[in-house]
């Protein structure tokens, strides 16, 4: 049986540092007649990957020149230009502030542990320095995230979900400090909306007037109502994982009705599976047409298997009340059926929200209002720079030094979708994977 190995990582991406190792004096010599060994001026090499963090001070030594001329208008002493800092009064450079925005919103990890491991490369910065640099950098990435509002808003399809968050500042009107953390994720953008209400007002609060198109999202019912109260630009894609929880949760709960759950179960998957044949096929195929018609069939039968089993009336009410769901929301979960495009479910919001519920369980939530808008302002960057299979440190450092301490220049052309394809590939993460077009 031939096994398949996976291939080996390349690693040609990476800077090489010469090291040469050589054999101590009294070792290359013959120990029968103590002839030296002669230097052939040939090495046997190997590579070893080694990653070293330091913190040192970068002593800029900017150069004078003294006028010779006796020009009156000019002036006498002319000095090198200064440095490119994002925060030009901070004794911290550009690269301790990409590490600090990155070691929080991307890797989860609490204030004091970023702290405490930096202290262990001998370098001590307090809490209130940190957050301080954060809340200056708000006013230059709000630009880039409202930009990145106004791309998703061109697309036609959003993955929407939402979880809860902690603002630690009081607000007037509102008795706890429960908030909400909101994503939209779209083929080219994740954007992030931090709100204290979990109404429909967020969902029609983000869409403009002139957007439209479909909305995937689980069964809450902010999205039905959004769409209810609206016209006719937006429809409503319902998640079949969440339609599979509720018949999980009876084989779990009610051992009794376990066979009729695991059945329905089946009838998921067998639809998952047909979906997936068709997805496989080229559109506009004989392939395709024939793989939607055997699809469409079968989210027929489902239906009428639905429809028969709520008119038994010795229906268990747990059974009962997971097909009355189905029901009420089939309209929504057969969106996936005329819009192949469309997923059966809404993974992908949920993974969006992976890092929002680390970093809730890692640092508790945010301590303002501000704190809570650059968290979501940062989630939206950096999510949106992965969509596009950009690395978000190279990204962070080399648009610090773009900026400098000129934040009225034009962002536009660090926006993925706006970058060629040579700049997308030098920034790019993974070098097997490609963004989406």
């Amino acid at each position: 049986m031939e096994i398949n190995l996976p291939p080996k990582r390349d690693y040609s991406h990476l800077s090489v540092v010469p090291e040469f190792q050589d054999i101590p004096e009294d070792k290359h010599i013959c120990s029968c007649c103590n002839a030296p060994y002669e230097d052939i001026g040939s090495t046997e090499d190997s590579d070893i990957i080694e990653v070293t963090v330091k913190a040192h001070v970068r002593r800029v030594n900017r150069k004078k020149y003294r006028r010779t001329c006796n020009c009156a208008s000019q002036p006498i002493i002319v000095t090198a230009p200064q440095v490119s800092k994002v925060l030009s009064k901070s004794h911290l450079g550009n690269s301790v502030w990409t590490y600090f925005l990155l070691q929080k919103f991307w890797h989860g990890h609490p204030l004091h542990r970023i702290i405490q491991n930096l202290a262990s490369h001998n370098l001590e910065v307090s809490a209130g320095t940190i957050i301080g640099g954060f809340m200056r950098l708000l006013g230059l990435f709000i630009k880039i995230y409202r930009m990145i509002i106004d791309r998703s808003l061109l697309d036609k399809h959003w993955h929407a979900d939402e979880t809860g968050w902690k603002v630690f500042e009081p607000l007037e009107g509102k008795a706890n400090n429960r908030w909400f953390l909101w994503i939209f994720r779209s083929n080219s953008t994740a954007v992030y909306v931090m709100n204290p209400s979990r109404s429909a007002k967020v969902v029609e609060g983000f869409f403009e007037d002139e957007s439209k198109g479909i909305i995937s999202c689980d069964r809450y019912r902010a999205y039905s109502c959004f769409v209810s109260n609206s016209n006719v630009r937006f429809s409503i894609a319902y998640c079949w994982v969440h339609v599979r929880r509720d018949f999980l949760a009876i084989i779990k709960d009610h051992s009794m009705h376990s066979e009729w759950g695991t059945d329905w179960i089946h009838e998921i998957r067998e639809l998952y599976y047909l979906n997936s044949l068709r997805i496989a096929q080229k559109e506009d195929t004989i392939e395709f047409k024939k793989c939607h018609t055997y699809l469409e069939d079968a989210v027929k039968t489902f239906k009428q298997k639905v429809d028969k089993q709520l008119k038994n009336k010795k229906l268990a009410d747990p059974c009962r009340k997971a097909l009355e769901s189905i029901d009420r929301h089939w309209h929504g979960l057969i969106t996936f059926v005329k819009n192949h495009e469309v997923p059966m479910d809404n993974n992908t919001a949920e993974r969006g929200l992976r890092g929002g519920a680390v970093g809730r369980k890692n640092y508790y939530g945010s301590g303002s209002v501000d704190s809570a808008e650059f968290t979501a302002i940062m989630f939206t960057i950096i999510q949106t720079l992965l969509i596009w299979n950009i690395n978000p440190q190279q990204w962070f450092n080399e648009f610090f030094d773009f900026v400098g301490s000129d934040w009225g220049k034009n962002f536009e052309h660090w926006l993925p979708w706006n970058m060629s394809s040579e700049r997308k590939s030098e920034l790019s993460l993974k070098k097997s994977h490609d963004p989406p077009r």
